[in-house]
């Protein structure tokens, strides 16, 4: 097993406006405030027709192939709790 010791630093609370791009609003903050690596711990909110991007069915690494419907969403509204890591990329 191979493994690092952290400590914590910088903490920012962000809550988007209805129709910001999560990604788009999470990358503008981080060439903003200097962010170059960190961990995303993020609730979300899904309403009726929402569409929620996921990874390949299968777990196989291949192109993008566009959004993914999220189909439990239906006639009620409901929340996604999910953790991902950023790293700055080269540009």
């Amino acid at each position: 097993m191979n493994y690092s010791e952290a400590k914590l630093g910088r903490v920012f609370t962000i809550s988007l406006e209805h129709g910001e791009i999560i990604h788009e609003a999470l990358e503008q903050l981080a060439k903003t405030d200097g962010i170059n690596s960190g961990v995303l711990v993020l609730l979300e909110g899904l309403d009726n027709g929402s569409t929620l991007v996921v990874g390949p069915e299968d777990g196989q690494v291949r192109p993008y192939s566009g959004p993914q419907e999220c189909s439990n969403v239906s006639d009620n509204a409901g929340e996604i709790l999910r953790a991902s890591a950023i790293e700055k990329g080269e540009d």
